[in-house]
């Protein structure tokens, strides 16, 4: 019986040896194809993020060129006459109502901004929101405007070329 106890050792001890190199072996490929794995997920994540970052700088790329390149929009409207900017007071215009060019309202002109030589530049407009809750305040050129005034000299409106959400999508205006 010793001989076959021998025998059965040795072919325990090759069994386990042969199962210890079988799982050492799973063990490294496991290892290996983890790491391969979690390179591509950072690669695949990193090309992800730089395609994000591209996108959201060309989107706030196109919203500075729509800001810089409104222009006055044609407006005729029965019983309304354009009004030449130079003939505007802050008290005129200030709390004017904004309008698109379907005759929708869209906001308010807050604010005017001057340069050094006291020259109208810039319009603040109040886009959006109720009862002066939840505005976007946006800076636009004088230039971007189309002033209109009633004949009988009464109401003032004020039109841009842009719908309120393409207005809501410029950047907020913070103040000089």
């Amino acid at each position: 019986t010793s001989a076959k106890w021998n025998e059965a050792k040795a072919t325990a001890t090759q069994t386990a040896g042969s199962v210890k190199q079988s799982v050492t072996e799973t063990a490294k490929d496991v290892s290996q194809s983890a790491e391969e794995t979690a390179a591509d997920a950072k690669e695949s994540a990193l090309a992800t993020a730089a395609y994000i970052e591209q996108s959201a700088n060309e989107a706030a790329d196109d919203v500075e060129r729509t800001a810089k390149n409104l222009t006055a929009p044609e407006i005729s409207r029965d019983g309304f006459e354009r009004f030449d900017a130079s003939e505007l007071t802050t008290e005129m215009l200030v709390g004017a109502p904004l309008y698109d060019t379907n005759d929708e309202w869209i906001g308010e002109v807050s604010e005017l901004i001057v340069d050094e030589k006291g020259e109208l530049q810039q319009a603040v407009l109040d886009v959006g929101g109720f009862l002066g809750l939840g505005e976007k305040s946006v800076a636009t050129n004088m230039d971007s405007l189309t002033i209109t005034r009633a004949r009988d000299g009464g109401e003032l409106r004020v039109y841009v070329d842009a719908t309120k959400e393409q207005l809501e999508e410029m950047p907020t205006y913070n103040g000089s």
